[in-house]
């Protein structure tokens, strides 16, 4: 993954004070991201990726959700591009 695209993860989510879930794709399953999560009190929703060796456990259900979320903010762009 892209190292800056990482980095920009991390400073948004480090700049939270949230104590809900945080919904992410694969691409965000790194051991820095989950980390700064549970620090900052959050419980990460990210599947793990296949390549890991130890396989995690995330709440399936939940992030099932996380596409409902996406479809909301793609219409709000194609609205406003309208």
């Amino acid at each position: 993954m892209n190292y800056i695209r990482i980095c920009f993860f991390l400073a948004i989510i480090g700049s939270a004070a949230l104590t809900e879930p945080l919904l992410a794709d694969k691409g965000y399953d790194t051991d820095a991201i989950l980390e700064q999560a549970k620090s900052q009190g959050m419980e990460p929703v990210i599947p793990p990726k296949k390549n890991r060796v130890i396989q995690r456990e995330y709440d399936e259900e939940l992030y099932k959700l996380r596409h409902l979320v996406e479809n909301a903010l793609s219409a709000g762009a194609v609205l406003r591009r309208g």
